[in-house]
């Protein structure tokens, strides 16, 4: 039995669009402290201010496209000098540290950010860029074998960790931690009282003993850093749809996307028994909220347009075909009843209804089996 001394969201990036700063004025403040901070000598680190009642240090330079950074021990504040509406990009981009999260809960700190940049701007929607969830067991760091123990999906079937880039960190004789995969969704199992000693992150001691940590005990850390093609994928664009599904992303990128097993004689590798402490991980999606079925759906690049001028070229062909001998208006007569008799038949509705799952991307041994029941009972896949 394995103890979870601490779970919930450890890195949050959102982005958020504003139709208008309230105030246009008060970014001179903003304007002189990135000036100040350009001219200290020796590679200063900015200016210190406080704006809108928060103190913050600007920094001698913007980033991509934002014209001003703040920072400081709970957030980093890129802001944009004009509002679009979120047209180009958003305006406001925060990174939340994760101290604060810990601190606050992720409900609350964004919910308080939003409230803080209300004061200065018009917030018109939000779109969540980064969230990284996880969760510390207590546990000493355990030892994979990554050419037998880890089984994943990643690739739309079950296989080993081939297709999935994996790395393998060590401290002398210690196993210190494992990275998975690249890109959208990284996944890493690490030593945490370790990385917290290095990082001097103390206080998540605290948490830790607030939950039955003995104070001597070693940590494990399980995380997924999502971004943003992926979570758009599992439904989540808002801060508020991210918190509806977090219970979902941690039971697929726990329970499809990686899993670490016990090396089996079956020859269906995802037949093989978790590890006892990867069932823990995988059981404990409630942490994060309700899990409600929802599937991971990756668009294929299927063009519409596309689509329909192959179809305009294949009706236009066998209209000829058809009028060929008994002239053009039967041709194109013959193709309007044919095709109205198809389009309005059950059968087409059905083939249309089994092919939206091969266009979105799911595949029927990756649905789950809530989803595979429903489906039996009469329930369809909706766009």
């Amino acid at each position: 039995m394995y103890t979870v001394l601490g779970s919930g969201v450890d890195s949050l990036v959102i982005g958020f669009c504003v139709s208008q700063y309230r105030d246009i004025e008060s970014f001179k403040i903003l304007e002189q402290a990135k000036t100040d901070a350009g001219e200290k000598l020796f590679g200063g680190k900015g200016t210190s201010i406080t704006w809108f009642g928060k103190p913050f240090v600007v920094h001698a330079r913007g980033t991509k496209g934002y014209e001003w950074v703040l920072e400081n021990g709970d957030v980093s504040i890129c802001i944009a000098r004009k509002a679009e509406g979120g047209r180009i990009y958003p305006e406001i981009y925060v990174t939340f540290r994760a101290e604060y999260l810990w601190a606050n809960t992720a409900r609350t700190a964004v919910y308080d950010i939003k409230h803080w940049i209300g004061t200065w701007a018009i917030v018109v929607g939000d779109k969540v860029s980064r969230c990284d969830l996880c969760i510390d067991l207590e546990m000493n760091m355990p030892s994979i074998n990554l050419a037998q123990d880890v089984v994943t999906r990643a690739r739309g079937k079950t296989e080993y960790y081939g297709s999935l880039p994996a790395e393998h960190y060590v401290n002398g004789q210690r196993d210190t931690g494992y990275r998975f995969g690249q890109g959208s969704i990284i996944g890493r199992i690490y030593d945490k009282s370790l990385e917290v000693v290095i990082s001097q992150k103390e206080w998540f001691q605290t948490i830790w003993s607030t939950n039955g940590w003995n104070g001597e005990s070693a940590i494990t850390r399980v995380e997924f850093q999502c971004r943003r093609d992926f979570l758009k994928e599992m439904s989540v664009d808002d801060f508020w749809s991210l918190t509806e599904r977090m219970g979902d992303i941690w039971r697929y990128c726990a329970q499809d996307w990686l899993t670490i097993r016990t090396h089996g004689n079956d020859s269906h590798r995802y037949r093989w028994a978790m590890k006892d402490w990867w069932n823990t991980i995988t059981n404990s999606f409630d942490l994060f909220g309700e899990a409600y079925g929802i599937v991971r759906y990756k668009k294929n690049s299927f063009r519409y347009e596309h689509l329909m001028k192959q179809a305009r070229g294949v009706l236009l062909t066998a209209a000829a075909v058809c009028g060929v001998s008994l002239g053009t208006n039967y041709g194109c007569k013959q193709i309007d009843f044919e095709t109205d008799k198809w389009f309005n038949s059950k059968e087409f509705k059905v083939e249309v209804q089994n092919r939206m799952a091969l266009v979105g991307g799911m595949k029927e041994e990756k649905l789950p089996i809530i989803v595979m029941e429903a489906i039996k009972l009469g329930g369809q896949l909706i766009n």
